[in-house]
């Protein structure tokens, strides 16, 4: 769909192979196409979600015991919602008093 380079964004590259893929790159104000950004996107949406929910659930279903189902949820929702929380905070960029720098 359109002239992007399908299989530099889904296709794995392996090191024995002799062709080579050129990724293509957006700089920081450059205009991603709809449909890249879309499926950038869902695509990291996907990882993110599987990445914040798998570590608390494997941490608490083999140190608590398999039998504590409330406790692996209730791990898995603090999870959730400290990313949502450091989120906000990474994306609003507080200035630190005192400092030049910024937390974020």
């Amino acid at each position: 769909i359109g002239d992007y380079d399908w299989g530099a964004l889904c296709l794995p590259t392996v090191p024995w192979s002799k062709s080579t893929r050129k990724m293509p790159f957006f700089a920081r104000n450059d205009e991603t196409p709809l449909l890249v950004a879309a499926v950038m996107g869902l695509q990291h949406c996907f990882a993110m979600i599987g990445g914040l929910i798998t570590p608390p659930f494997v941490v608490m279903k083999f140190s608590v015991g398999f039998t504590d189902v409330k406790l692996q949820q209730y791990a898995i929702a603090a999870s959730l919602i400290l990313s949502g929380i450091f989120s906000i905070v990474n994306c609003l960029q507080f200035k630190i008093p005192g400092t030049p720098y910024v937390l974020g």
